[in-house]
């Protein structure tokens, strides 16, 4: 099987809508991960999306992930937010390929997800853009006090369901929108070969310098990286490069 994870903002539909575009290129797809913050507006878009998906996909997984910080501010819950999608993809590892979402949530996090995507084993990464995002916009404006009343206090994926149904053509138009309204840009990811992950796990684990068959450029591209830092003796992980040894 193999899984879709998403960062989910204040635009919960992306979720639905990008899954649908994924199902019918994979037909095995069949888990949702969803990475979200203890917001009320956001977690109740959580409910909306999942209702949406089980509505029209009922053997779907969904695997909900609250992370405990509110946004990224500064270099440490950067490093937080990171070493928490870390844990997700090795639990979502275990199901199969690995599918990445990055349209929703914030700016930053779209960004390091897809730098260091390739390191997780990401197959691809997908962002959707609306042709006529304004009127959608509008659209989505006129029932997020709706979708706040419906599943603000929802708690279980059949109650989703069951409420996304009974409003479905209120929602359908926002969750499943018309195909030929929306571009899917499919982003390929960086890939290394194993050999080059294998060197850089290494380096992250600690290597003694005077007996090791890696070359020093390497070893300084790693630690330019901010994989790990280096005296003359050994390599020494750093916190990043113990998040990116999560992934390898």
């Amino acid at each position: 099987m193999s899984t879709l994870i998403n960062t989910v903002g204040t635009s919960p539909m992306i979720v639905s809508e990008v899954f649908q575009y994924v199902k019918n290129i994979d037909e095995k797809l069949k888990n949702i991960a969803l990475i979200y913050t203890s917001d009320k507006e956001i977690e109740a878009g959580v409910m909306a999306v999942t209702g949406a998906v089980l509505s029209k996909y009922p053997d779907v997984h969904l695997y909900n992930y609250e992370i405990d910080i509110q946004d990224i501010e500064d270099q440490s819950s950067f490093l937080h937010f990171l070493d928490f999608f870390a844990e997700v993809v090795k639990k979502e590892k275990e199901y199969g390929p690995i599918y990445l979402n990055v349209s929703g949530g914030r700016k930053v996090e779209s960004i390091a997800l897809s730098i260091y995507a390739g390191f997780a084993g990401v197959k691809t990464v997908y962002n959707v853009i609306h042709r006529d995002v304004r009127n959608f916009n509008d659209k989505y404006e006129r029932i997020k006090d709706l979708i706040m009343n419906d599943f603000g206090n929802c708690n279980s994926e059949e109650a989703a369901r069951i409420i996304y149904n009974k409003r479905s053509r209120e929602y359908d138009p926002i969750f499943f929108p018309n195909p030929s309204n929306l571009v899917f840009l499919e982003i390929s990811v960086l890939n290394m070969p194993e050999s080059e992950k294998e060197m850089i796990r290494r380096c992250i684990e600690g290597i003694h310098l005077d007996d090791t068959d890696i070359e020093d450029f390497r070893i300084k591209a790693y630690a330019d990286s901010g994989f790990i830092t280096f005296d003359r003796h050994r390599t020494y992980a750093t916190e990043l490069g113990n998040i990116i040894l999560k992934m390898l």
